[in-house]
């Protein structure tokens, strides 16, 4: 759990760096020529709009909810047919693979980040693939969504839509649909839980629990201090030990 959440933080840490000069030669452009280089489809494009009003509270409103239909969508696909999830989360990885990968090759055409995203997504799938390579290619993606996510809103935002997230997660797991989920991940084989062996058993922590912690640190790392988000590391690392 501490390597995987170590590597996360560092891809992370990449990512923001590599969103805030894309953000920036975006920005440029628009002053130069009064419109963006790219449609607004672009990754780079949305990668500039979501830094844009930090401070806007509405984010509170717009990430949660987005998050409730995103499980909302994902919980009616799993009624009508679980094995269909497994289709869902790889389009999902693809687009997050895409962004990070994009974060990290700013220097390099977009082409590159599409092609290495399809490449990481099939070793995700396959099952000949080593579970380090697998992990891997998961801390990419929570630190690509946590890099993106967090620089959309200031810290204190952040930390609203943490204590809200926490609330829905614990009403999700103790008497909503996310075991009966998490099950059907494992059994599948879908990439939402990293394994943590323990001494006497394997537990497992979905990624949305790297994820939102995650968002919280980048936005720290962006519009606060390098020592708030360490601070908030160890912290997300106490959590975990304890939860475990």
């Amino acid at each position: 759990m501490v390597l995987f959440t170590v590597v996360s933080y560092l891809f992370l840490h990449l990512i923001l760096v590599g969103f805030g000069e894309i953000a920036h030669e975006v920005e440029e452009e628009i002053v130069l020529n009064g419109t963006a280089p790219m449609p607004t489809y672009h990754p780079d494009v949305i990668i500039y709009e979501s830094q844009k009003t930090p401070e806007d509270y509405g984010k509170i409103f717009t990430i949660v909810f987005s998050v409730l239909i995103a499980f909302f969508i994902v919980y009616i696909i799993f009624k009508l047919k679980a094995t269909a999830i497994k289709y869902l989360v790889m389009i999902a990885m693809y687009i997050s693979l895409t962004y990070s990968l994009r974060g990290l090759l700013i220097n390099f055409p977009l082409i590159i980040s599409l092609s290495l995203s399809a490449f990481f997504v099939f070793l995700l799938i396959s099952k000949i693939s080593p579970t380090e390579v697998k992990t891997t290619i998961l801390a990419l993606v929570v630190g690509g969504i946590g890099a993106l996510l967090g620089s959309m809103a200031y810290p204190y935002i952040w930390a609203s839509i943490l204590a809200i997230m926490m609330i829905y997660d614990l009403i999700a797991v103790h008497k909503g649909p996310m075991k009966n989920i998490a099950k059907a991940s494992i059994e599948m084989d879908i990439p939402l839980l990293i394994k943590i062996k323990g001494e006497n058993a394997e537990h497992y922590i979905g990624l949305g629990d790297y994820v939102f912690p995650m968002s919280l640190i980048a936005s720290l790392l962006k519009y606060g201090s390098l020592g708030y988000a360490i601070t908030s590391l160890c912290g997300m690392f106490i959590g975990a030990v304890v939860a475990l």
